[in-house]
Parts: structure tokens; sequence; C-alpha cells
């Protein structure tokens, strides 16, 4: 599911891309199926979303903090090589933290969480390498096209959908990328309708 979440976040153009949103407004923007996604911040930080209204009967899945890396168009990394950079760069992480309507998520330690998914080709992994299709107006201002062998690694949740009504949700979590300190602080006061 985590390669899904990335499709998700990555290929949607600057103006509805959910996560440099920081109102939550375009939070529905390339939702379908029966999980809803919800975003961090690229690169980090805090943010309040106050306006995203879920469907009711819709599962949530999240990133307490996670990474990405792509061989780029004209490049020539294949999997593995793509691999070693992002374990290279992502971690260690150092703290995880969610809670559902005030109530703490537990067993969020990063050495042992059970949180943990990774696309990429090694056997933790429960997902293969995948691609990415970014569009001309990205958040990244990259070029336009397939970004493909595309690994990811990170800490999710995926939690049951909600019963009707106003929820809080917070979660993120701090350590080292690229050996600088990176933390995110997210928080949805969500509607599910």
């Amino acid at each position: 599911m985590s390669a899904a979440w990335f499709k998700y976040a990555l290929e949607q153009p600057t103006p509805t891309n959910p996560p440099i949103d920081q109102t939550g407004v375009n939070c529905n923007s390339g939702q379908s199926g029966p999980v809803f996604f919800l975003v961090g911040l690229p690169g980090g930080g805090s943010v309040t979303r106050d306006a995203c209204t879920v469907p009711a009967g819709r599962s949530l899945f999240f990133p307490l903090i996670n990474a990405f890396e792509a061989n780029n168009p004209g490049e020539n990394r294949n999997s593995w090589d793509v691999w070693q950079k992002l374990e290279k760069d992502f971690g260690p992480i150092s703290e995880l933290h969610a809670s559902i309507d005030a109530v703490p998520v537990r067993d969020l330690n990063p050495v042992h969480t059970p949180y943990r998914a990774c696309a990429g080709p090694v056997a933790r992994c429960s997902a293969s390498p995948f691609s990415i299709t970014l569009p001309a107006d990205n958040i990244f201002g990259a070029d336009q096209g397939r970004y493909a062998p595309t690994v990811a690694d990170g800490f999710y949740l995926l939690l049951r959908p909600l019963s009707r009504g106003s929820h809080t949700i917070t979660f993120g979590g701090s350590g080292l990328y690229a050996g600088e300190e990176t933390s995110q602080e997210i928080t949805y006061h969500l509607t599910v309708s």
C-alpha cells in the first residue's frame, strides 16, 4: 500500500497536490477505492489541516515518516542501486507518534514497531519497486515523465473507517535523512460524512 500512497502523493499537479495543501481542502483530489490517504509534508515540518472531509466507510492510511528514491529518466540505476541510496539516507528514525481522538497509538518504538513497510528489492518489503509518473507541473519542479524503478521505506498506519462526525488525528516522527535532522508533526481535524 505504500507504493499506492506515493503514487497518490506525487503524481498530482502542484495546484491540487495534497502534501503541499496547508488546509486539507484538496484531500479528496485523486482519491478512489476503499482506502483514503492522508499525507504529511514534503521534507518535514508542521501543519494543521482543518478542511478535509472523508467519505464514511473508508479506511485511512498515512505515513508517520517515510522516504522514497527514484531512478531519474536517463539514469541507469537498477532497483538495488536505488534501494541502497534510500537506505543510506533514510534513518535512523528516533521517534514515532500518533493519536486518534486523543488516544495514543501503541507500539511505535521505531526499532521494533510492526508498522514499518517498504517497496523495494529486499525480502522484508511487502511490495516490489514501482514507478511514478510526474506531471509537468509537479511539486519538485522536476522533468515530466516516468521515474522507475522507485523504492520507498517508512512507517505507516492503516485505520479502520471512523464513525461519522468530527475526528482529530495527529501523527509524525523524527530522525535523520541524508545525515540531517528531519521531523514532521501533522494534525488533521477531519469530518467523516
